[in-house]
């Protein structure tokens, strides 16, 4: 006999493919974003300190 996952979790491995896949895709824009926008802190911190 074959194993036949139920729906529900057929759905959950779907959904956890696409959040995955899409947390994939956008990555490096979420690192590159949050990296200039802590490099832009640090430069405003710094020129406080002046």
């Amino acid at each position: 006999m074959k194993f036949r996952p139920s729906l529900r979790t057929r759905r959950m491995a779907i959904g956890t493919t696409v959040v995955l896949a899409f947390s994939g895709a956008n990555g490096p824009w979420l690192y590159r974003e949050s990296t200039e926008r802590y490099q832009g802190v640090e430069e405003h911190r710094n020129e406080n300190r002046r």
